[in-house]
């Protein structure tokens, strides 16, 4: 006998996806024309939209000037270059078209991450319908509309809101392919995955979840067949292979000096990261929590999907936080990945918990909306600034002139200055002039900046100033106080001592005077992003 959505015994849902009564206008109270709903869904992305416009164009942040001068380049030059980045070619390709047709401004660049971020609500929508229901699509519609982590990084110019996009449609692609045995979600597995790969590096991880996921589900009687599987994961290892031996070189070469090694405590603290609010953590495990597991037989279809999901997002965050013992990687802004699979799950629990999980569902969205944000109910910015370097930039352009010098103690400033500062002046690092501002050479970063100096960096960058010319000394802003820990990682501490050397040095040159600074708007507490500006004069 077919059942609704919300029995545990999803059978009739999947795979007979198109016939099944379950999926009637009649049996889930849905209006029988497809295209009212796509009317309400259309107007929820609008919203979703709306709420992320707030904060398009405050300052922006290092990785943004990164991605900007990385995607200035010729589209055929980007993949080589980022030999030098660490990391894969996708979304920068896909930035430069889009900058090419809306321009380089900051809102232009932005806008292309809120593009990605507005697509999840129509994509959370069928996952969650095809995995538990018309009502948990629209459960999980919503909770991607309004999810305070999907909002933050919808204002970045980065790639996690398509790391995300990617995520969701990958894993709603193998969930539907292992438990219901629906083959042809596998080409949309494939390409999904693949394309994630070209991303992020964190699509080996969760690569590797899948594989545990696949293992674990068969076991656990799942419908998909090994020699599909292994097809499948073939394809995706065929179609990555071409970018191996670039990764292979990153990888030895390139990493994340500015990251520590995550202890246990991060581990722990991954998923209250993604919901962004304690409050908003307890309303899901006290109301979606139980809802989504009582009654539920591990082996049945509907059972399986929640372990499947559950699996995934815990075996991704396990994964990578191991890689990142070996070599550190550690970031939040990291975590999208995981967060397809989480919503999902609370999406499920929500619905199936009727007028109970409405309720919460709308707390859940309240909190994470924040109207305190702008009524001063909770004490918290509702829009974060992770940088001054715009600001900063503003105030000192008007003095400088073409062949000026902007030089960085922190060198991923670099690209970020370069985008505000603009082309004509010159650009330098601890090392030296950078031939090209638009990217940071990470290669053995470490020891390069360990081992500069002012004598070789700056004397020659003087010699060739002429009369009345300037250099910018741009240092990171860290505090003794408040970013203690980042000062211990050799990183910081040699971008510090960088900054003192080559500072003194400039105040030691009898021909260079101070002529305005330190520059150094808020935000203060921008830990590496916040910096100050120096500008000194060269005299006759």
């Amino acid at each position: 006998m077919p059942t609704t959505h919300g029995d545990d015994d999803l059978s009739s849902v999947e795979p007979a996806v198109e016939t099944a009564p379950a999926r009637r206008p009649e049996a889930t109270g849905q209006p029988r024309s497809g295209a009212v709903v796509a009317l309400w869904l259309a107007a929820l992305t609008v919203v979703s939209a709306v709420l992320r416009l707030p904060g398009m164009g405050i300052s922006m942040w290092i990785d943004e000037g990164l991605s900007v001068g990385i995607a200035s380049h010729p589209w055929a030059d980007i993949p080589g270059l980022l030999v030098q980045d660490g990391s894969p070619p996708l979304y920068y390709l896909v930035l430069h078209g889009w900058m090419e047709v809306f321009g380089r401004s900051v809102e232009a660049v932005r806008a292309l991450s809120l593009l990605f971020a507005t697509a999840t609500v129509p994509v959370a929508f069928w996952a969650g319908d095809r995995l538990f229901g018309r009502r948990a699509g629209w459960v999980a519609a919503s909770l991607f509309a309004t999810s305070s982590y999907l909002t933050v990084y919808a204002r970045e110019a980065r790639m996690y809101t398509l790391v995300l996009l990617l995520g969701l449609v990958c894993t709603t692609a193998c969930v539907r392919a292992l438990v219901f045995g629906h083959r042809r979600s596998l080409p949309v597995f494939v390409v999904a995955l693949t394309l994630l790969l070209y991303t992020h590096n964190w699509g080996l991880f969760l690569g590797v979840a899948l594989a545990v996921v696949v293992v674990v589900a068969k076991r656990l009687g799942a419908e998909l067949e090994w020699r599909d599987a292994v097809v499948a994961f073939g394809a995706v290892a065929l179609l990555y292979a071409p970018w191996l031996p670039t990764l292979a070189v990153q990888a030895a070469h390139t990493g994340a000096p500015w990251s520590a090694s995550p202890d246990l405590g991060d581990l722990l603290g991954a998923f209250p990261t993604l919901l962004g609010d304690r409050a908003v953590g307890l309303l899901l495990v006290v109301i979606a929590g139980p809802a989504l597991l009582a009654g539920r037989r591990v082996r049945s279809p509907g059972g399986l999907v929640v372990t499947v999901l559950a699996i995934l997002a815990v075996a991704t965050v396990v994964v990578a936080w191991l890689a990142s013992q070996l070599s550190p990687a550690w970031a939040t802004r990291y975590f999208s990945l995981v967060l397809a699979p989480l919503l999902l799950l609370a999406a499920a629990g929500l619905a199936r918990d009727g007028r109970r999980g409405l309720l919460a569902l709308g707390l859940v969205t309240l909190l994470w909306v924040d109207p305190g944000g702008r009524l001063g109910l909770f004490h918290r910015p509702s829009i974060p600034r992770k940088s001054n370097v715009g600001p900063a930039a503003a105030r000192i352009a008007d003095r400088l002139q073409p062949g000026d010098v902007v030089v960085s103690t922190h060198m991923e400033q670099v690209p970020l200055l370069h985008y505000y500062l603009g082309p004509d002046l010159r650009y330098a690092d601890p090392m030296g002039l950078v031939p090209d501002p638009g990217i940071v050479d990470w290669r053995d970063a470490l020891s390069r900046v360990e081992a500069a100096s002012p004598d070789e960096g700056l004397v020659p960058l003087i010699d060739d100033l002429d009369t009345g010319g300037h250099v910018v000394l741009a240092c990171a802003r860290l505090s003794p106080t408040s970013d203690r820990a980042r000062l211990r990682l050799p990183w910081f501490e040699a971008s510090a001592r960088n900054c003192a050397e080559w500072r003194s040095a400039l105040d030691d040159q009898l021909s260079m005077e101070l002529v305005e600074g330190p520059v150094a708007p808020p935000p203060r507490n921008a830990a590496g992003s916040s910096m100050f500006l120096l500008v000194y004069e060269k005299q006759g």
